[in-house]
């Protein structure tokens, strides 16, 4: 979509349920079914979303009462996509309800040892301790900025914390080498972790 169909949506406060899905996926509602032209690929996961969405709008933490049948605040559903890690066009997260995603940031468990502190995330954690962490650094990401981490945003941070995290033993391009509870030094990539990311999302819900 363009600048200025975007505009037009972004006024918006109230659309329909397939709009909103297909606002996700960066596609004009008003466009024809030639005119998106998704891939096969795509189109599954755009129904997939769209079933995720609809089994989730009677959540009242998330959603409103509806206006009228079928429909979803934008706003409120920018928040949620958010919350799940779903990947959405940055002009669909500006519209975030900043009170949902406030409420996503007063989320962070914290408990405090010291002058470390732990962030607990919601969804299925990795087992490994490198899983973990990767996570940890997506979780604290996202609820400073209300939108999902990026790969390269959480190699920086697991760079950052070097120092502070003893199974990180090196920062290296593109990752870091790290150490397993049996004391074998790992390297761990871009493509690890985003499919650390890929797996943890998928378990949020």
């Amino acid at each position: 979509m363009n600048a200025e169909e975007w505009k037009y949506w972004q006024n918006m406060h109230v659309v329909k349920v397939w709009q909103a899905c297909s606002l996700a996926f960066d596609l004009n509602p008003e466009w024809t079914v030639d005119e998106c032209r998704l891939t096969d690929s795509e189109e599954d996961a755009y129904n997939k979303f769209s079933t995720q969405l609809k089994s989730n709008l009677t959540k009242r933490k998330h959603f409103s009462e509806p206006i009228s049948e079928d429909t979803v605040r934008l706003d409120e559903f920018a928040a949620w996509c958010l919350h799940i890690g779903q990947v959405i066009p940055q002009e669909l997260a500006a519209l975030a309800n900043k009170e949902q995603v406030e409420t996503n940031s007063n989320q962070l468990a914290q408990v405090t040892s010291g002058r470390n502190q732990q962030i607990i995330p919601p969804g299925k954690m990795p087992r490994t301790t490198i899983g973990k962490l990767v996570i940890k650094a997506a979780w604290e990401i996202e609820c400073c900025s209300g939108k999902h981490a990026t790969v390269s945003q959480i190699i920086s941070k697991l760079h950052e914390w070097e120092s502070n995290e003893p199974e990180i033993v090196e920062n290296i391009p593109h990752g870091v080498k790290w150490q397993t509870k049996k004391g074998i030094v790992k390297s761990f990539g871009v493509d690890a972790c985003a499919k650390a990311l890929e797996t943890w999302h998928a378990s949020r819900g």
